[in-house]
């Protein structure tokens, strides 16, 4: 198919542009403070319980109007902003109290009636009567963006329930569902930049090194920090990499936060973590680059984050499929939250105890089944996560589309897109950054070998850089008789602040840190743990772990446990236990035989299945060409099929997974004891979220 062909029939992705109908536009030059009466009357239905959309440019003022207004007559609201950074900066600026990081959002609700907060800190409020307070919710499209932070995001949307209204705010609003609003109001600037923008069709690191170089003043938003660090030594300009790892002590991001502009910084290069509530005033800007993101609005919010440009050049590179089906996204969304909602139904009929105590027990369930449904706990039931559910469909509808689509989908932002077809990839420059990055990670591994003798006072660096000690960091200096002005020294002496910035340590740092304070941890297993990529697989099986240790001695709790996935532990380990082999045949029989249990609709798959059981038991694999009936107990006793001359895996269950074994797998010392304190402290917490009554119930077994 030709360019030309494939242009004429991604026209169709128009039907994708955000479909909805504003009950009322209102233009305005450049501010919402030139007209008001949106925001006023966002609040007001807020206040008479509900639910509004407020769509409006980056940089027309959002904030600023809401929260004036909101300390104006001093209402109960809590205005939450997605990072710790944006919350700092209202707190300072509107001078309103709030919750990011170690402040308490408790805390913070006794200090004013009008306040601000991180999604993580509102999620917290579960216990707190807010029926009085509305909550608007800014960048609202980044729920549907960064999914990474499920939890937080799921917290968020929970809570938002408790309150008497509330008002969602975005300047892209393509994935949101407008069905839910009872108003929406859009703002529409009369004064705009000028975008040219260029799409590559594949992403060639030499021509983005030479465009940054030709600019006036450039910006880079990738989510590749080593790459990122490549460009900056390949530029000659004042650059600086920002990221998550390096913002704290970068210049260049202290002078965008705290002034709005970059000072005499001629390149921005930079991940994710600057694309929302961030102004940056910089005229000499000229060409922005976007590299390796499909997130329609995630590359408008970036490429809005520069205010005041009459015109300026936008070139995004990314990699495309060859061909696409073209199809309603909202349509695919709401197939998938019916497929659902039909697998919630299933849940729910099958997971439905007889007895009245049946919906009381401990707070763990053996295994987690990652599906798109979730246990509420308030409703006693399965739910259907649509939130998780409509950005997966939109990210993954995003990446697949070819460059053709991807040009349609762009154009609801931007109008004069021009297409780059012949992108060629200079192959100098790739052996140049494979070398370069190569050192990096050498460079890196040296320096967590140099910071290893350093464990005890690396615990809680963050912290004690920052002066904000935690009550778990003060217990800790404590009991180890460290001292905050001996520790600040010895980081000096050793250099162990470059060595951690330069080599972006800081994140593995922080989860050392975690583990030693919050898990208890011993300082070999939390560094141990600290450099692994996924420590998931472990988490899980010390999970099962402590499911089996408590059921053993608290047999009463789990009596009348009905949910799904105690259901299809049991049944998997009814099935599959000590001593009996399998093949991907066996999986196969008993993932039909779980779906004729739980219905048409539920799936567990064989690959899943399999990672299940890894999480239970030791397992041996041997590859055989014949499997004797005598050398083999299979499943089921069904005898595999297999020809002559194939080889397939046999899997053997030798046993339970223990402590022992997951203390091996760590390389932990048999004096080591703090991986048993650390689960007797987690069944200890689990027990505790159980209030007297059901305590004398459930653990003590008085009937």
């Amino acid at each position: 198919m030709s360019n030309l062909d494939n242009l004429f029939q991604a026209t169709n992705e128009i039907i994708n542009h955000a479909k909805y109908k504003a009950n009322e536009i209102i233009n305005i030059d450049k501010y919402i403070s030139e007209h008001n009466r949106g925001v006023v009357n966002a609040i007001a239905g807020a206040k008479g319980g509900e639910t509004h959309l407020l769509i409006a440019p980056t940089g027309s003022g959002k904030t600023y109007s809401i929260i004036n207004i909101l300390k104006q007559f001093n209402y109960k609201a809590i205005f939450i902003l997605p990072n710790s950074a944006n919350v700092e900066q209202a707190m300072h600026e509107y001078d309103i109290p709030g919750a990011y990081d170690k402040l308490s959002a408790t805390n913070a609700l006794e200090k004013g009636n009008v306040i601000v907060m991180t999604w993580d800190k509102v999620s917290k409020l579960t216990e707190t009567d807010l029926s009085d307070h509305i909550i608007i919710i800014d960048e609202i499209h980044q729920t549907y963006t960064d999914t990474y932070r499920k939890k937080a995001i799921k917290g968020l949307y929970d809570v938002s329930k408790k309150f008497k209204g509330r008002i969602d705010i975005t300047a892209t609003p393509n994935k949101l569902n407008f069905k839910i609003y009872d108003y929406i109001t859009e703002y529409k600037q009369n004064n705009q930049t000028k975008y040219n923008v260029k799409l590559y069709n594949g992403v060639d690191t030499k021509t983005i090194i030479d465009i940054l170089s030709n600019s006036n003043n450039g910006a880079l938003l990738m989510n590749d920090t080593k790459e990122l660090k490549f460009i900056s030594t390949e530029l000659h300009k004042k650059s600086d990499v920002i990221t998550s790892d390096t913002k704290e002590n970068s210049q260049l991001y202290n002078n965008i936060m705290t002034k709005s502009d970059m000072s005499d910084f001629e390149v921005l290069l930079n991940t994710t973590t600057i694309t929302a509530g961030v102004n940056i005033k910089n005229p000499l800007i000229s060409d922005i680059i976007v590299s390796g993101v499909k997130d329609l609005g995630t590359i408008k919010q970036y490429v809005a984050r520069f205010r005041d440009l009459k015109e300026v050049n936008v070139h995004i590179f990314n990699n495309y499929q060859d061909e696409c089906k073209i199809y309603e996204v909202e349509w695919l969304v709401n197939e998938n939250i019916n497929k659902a909602n039909i697998l919630k139904d299933a849940y729910n009929l099958a997971c439905n105890g007889n007895t009245e105590f049946s919906t009381l027990g401990l707070n763990i369930n053996p295994i987690n089944l990652d599906t798109n449904i979730y246990f509420d706990s308030d409703l006693n039931q399965y739910e259907t996560d649509s939130v998780y559910i409509r950005s997966q469909v939109y990210s993954k509808y995003y990446n697949s589309r070819t460059l053709e689509s991807f040009k349609i989908l762009l154009n609801e932002y931007f109008e004069n897109i021009e297409v780059i077809y012949d992108v060629k990839i200079d192959k100098s420059i790739k052996r140049a950054k494979d070398l370069y990055k190569h050192e990096l990670n050498l460079s890196k591994d040296e320096a967590i070998e140099f910071l290893e003798p350093y464990k005890d006072i690396l615990v809680g660096y963050d912290e004690i850089k920052k002066n904000k000690l935690s009550n778990n960091l003060k217990e800790y200096l404590k009991i180890n008789n460290l001292y905050i002005d001996d520790i600040q020294k010895e980081y000096l002496k050793k250099n162990i602040h470059p060595l951690i910035n330069e080599n972006s340590l800081k994140s593995m740092i922080n989860l050392y840190s975690k583990y030693v304070l919050e898990n208890s941890f011993s300082l070999a297993l939390a560094w141990n743990l600290a450099q692994r990529k996924n420590n998931k697989k472990i988490f899980a099986k010390i999970n099962t772990i402590i499911y089996n240790e408590l059921k053993q001695e608290y047999p009463n709790a789990f009596k009348n446990d009905y949910s799904l996935e105690v259901r299809v532990y049991n049944l998997i380990t009814h099935y599959l236990y000590d001593g009996v082999s399998y093949t991907q045949e066996h999986l196969k029989d008993l993932s039909e035989a779980l779906r004729i249990i739980f219905g048409e609709n539920w799936a567990l798959t064989t690959d899943k299945i399999g990672k299940i059981l890894n999480q239970i038991y030791k397992i041996e694999m041997k590859k055989t060409k014949i499997c004797p009936p005598f050398s083999y107990t299979f499943y089921k006793n069904i005898l595999p099929k297999s020809g002559q001359n194939e080889r397939i895996n046999v899997y053997t269950i030798k046993s339970r997974i223990e402590l022992s074994d997951i203390k091996k797998e760590l390389a932990l010392t048999s004096s080591d004891s703090s991986l048993e304190f650390s689960i007797q402290k987690r069944k200890t917490k689990i027990l505790n979220q159980l209030d007297s009554t059901y305590k004398e119930i459930l653990l003590e077994g008085i009937f």
